[in-house]
């Protein structure tokens, strides 16, 4: 089919052509779609922000505000892969055009991953194909998409469908007019530019290709923002199963978890669903392309674990809570559940780490949207600062957990709420009484200690049932609201004298014989904790 041309002609399926049935003659007159963002679905128009396709399919997108000189991703070369595909006859738009819902229905060409060219010359680096449309056979009556895609994906970064025409040694961007030339043996170049953000749609993440036998051992690969790591993960070699693929392209993607509080450990949308702990930004989600099929029934993924490690916001600002927190996990099919705890020395290590306050800033979109809660700078207990973000654990460097499989990774404060002493008491003729209860934890990642050791500065609140009221210990009056109160070091006379992690009011009673409770509830494991006055 020599002199056949191309027209680079739509974004999502769209071609533009003012008939209905095409014919190999000369091209009759086209007309550009009125919306730009439907010529062509990357970053210059409308589609992934951190795809770009590049000359000569299109005018240079350099000058777009999405394009980000020095994001260029090139750790993706050897899981790529471009496809070329023949799209069915319907469904079609009022012109008679593909749409987006148009279906591919035979592979014409694919360049297998390990194929595609990598030219490594940031900010200006990008990957490239040459596809000699003389050996594909075109029908000169139908059309044809350019997938761009990992291997393995379902979703690609980015799509252009093409319009094969006869008898031409050049053909035009319908939405530009610019003159494209084919080379002599008819071949277009297919060159294409991924920024880090490509596998999220143009949030912060990072995408980097990983098999299972590194020269050094282990693979590291970190999402960075500003001078360096804010999460990542150390792959051990071996660790993919050897019943599946040996090389994968790991995404590690912040998760918007909207406003979080870090006073109170609360988040609009918690990293960990269902989870009743305080949980703090610095929430993560690593996922696999392609997949990997669980290797047990416990849903294990990987051969050996891998370590993940996250920044963590209390880390070194004095507040009691910092040294709790443990490295959560939970996803689609897999409920919360604390990892085995681990270095994030090499990931995020003192030399590698960007702990800096703008985590607390992040979310899902290009730059970054400032979500620390005003309440944050009056933090109970006297810390009166806006603390910065750092590393998890105050010891062995920072916040790391061991997982089998991945899905989202972020920290939580690991606590319990017990009661101090009985919860069935005895007030005769009514009168006040002060409940206690201890939330306690771990300060060692290795768990020892594990729930003997009291945390300060939590919230615990404390509601009373009708006729009784409640007030801050050592106060007068009362009130029949909850109460909420935060625990603290100091120790209970006649009781425990260290350890702090208390927590108490005065719980006036009715002189009225009856039943009558005050429940206690924190964001931790064990509660509520009721206490119950029972007098005939």
């Amino acid at each position: 089919m020599k002199g056949r041309h191309l027209y680079a002609l739509a974004a999502l399926a769209l071609v533009v052509a003012c008939q209905d049935q095409k014919v190999p003659t000369a091209p009759v007159a086209r007309n550009a779609p009125s919306d730009p963002s439907a010529v062509i679905s990357d970053g210059a128009h409308g589609g992934n922000p951190d795809f770009f396709f590049l000359p000569p399919m299109v005018s240079d997108p350099s000058s777009n505000p999405n394009f980000e000189q020095g994001k260029f991703n090139a750790f993706l070369q050897p899981s790529l892969t471009v496809e070329i595909c023949q799209l069915a006859g319907t469904p079609v738009d009022a012109q008679g055009l593909p749409t987006a819902d148009t279906q591919c229905v035979g592979l014409v060409k694919k360049f297998p991953a390990g194929t595609v060219m990598l030219q490594q010359s940031d900010p200006g680096g990008y990957y490239q194909v040459v596809w000699n449309t003389q050996q594909s056979n075109l029908d000169v009556t139908l059309y044809y998409r350019i997938k761009v895609l990992i291997e393995g994906a379902s979703v690609p970064f980015g799509v252009a469908d093409i319009d094969p025409v006869a008898n031409m040694k050049e053909f035009k961007n319908v939405r530009t007019g610019e003159v494209i030339p084919l080379n002599d043996d008819s071949s277009l170049p297919i060159k294409f530019r991924v920024e880090r953000g490509a596998a999220c749609n143009g949030g912060l993440c990072n995408s980097v290709t990983v098999t299972n036998t590194s020269p050094t051992g282990s693979t590291i690969v970190t999402l960075d923002e500003g001078a360096g790591a804010v999460a990542g993960a150390k792959f051990p070699n071996g660790w993919l199963p050897s019943t599946g693929p040996q090389s994968v392209v790991v995404t590690i993607a912040d998760v918007n978890t909207g406003a979080s509080d870090p006073a109170t450990g609360s988040e609009t949308i918690p990293c960990h669903a269902n989870l009743l702990l305080e949980q703090f930004r610095g929430c993560f989600n690593f996922t696999t392309t392609p997949a990997l099929v669980p290797i047990d029934e416990s849903g294990t993924q990987f051969a050996i674990p891998v370590t993940v490690a996250s920044c963590y916001i209390l880390q070194g600002t004095g507040d009691p809570r910092e040294k709790f927190a443990e490295m959560w996990s939970s996803g689609p099919n897999e409920p919360p559940h604390a990892l085995p705890d681990a270095s994030d020395v090499g990931i995020l290590g003192p030399s590698a780490r960007s702990c800096a306050t703008n985590i607390i800033t992040l979310n899902n979109s290009k730059g970054v949207t400032g979500l620390a809660n005003s309440g944050w700078r009056k933090l109970k207990g006297g810390l009166n600062r806006l603390f910065g973000v750092q590393t998890a654990y105050a010891v062995d460097l920072g916040l790391g957990g061991l997982t089998g499989g991945f899905s989202n990774v972020g920290p939580a404060l690991s606590a319990f709420i017990e009661a101090v002493g009985a919860t069935q008491l005895t007030v005769a003729g009514g009168g006040a009484v002060v409940p206690f209860v201890r939330l306690v934890g771990s300060n060692h990642h290795d768990g020892e200690h594990q729930n003997t050791i009291g945390i300060g500065g939590i919230s615990v609140t404390f509601t009373p049932s009708a006729g009784t009221t409640v007030s801050p210990q050592g106060t007068e009056g009362g009130i029949t609201t909850p109460l909420t109160v935060i625990t603290n070091t100091l120790p209970i006379d006649g009781g425990p004298t260290s350890g702090g992690g208390y927590a108490a009011v005065n719980w006036t009673l009715p002189s009225t014989p009856g039943t009558y409770t005050l429940t206690a509830n924190s964001l931790a494991t064990g509660g509520p904790v009721t206490f119950t006055e029972l007098r005939p």
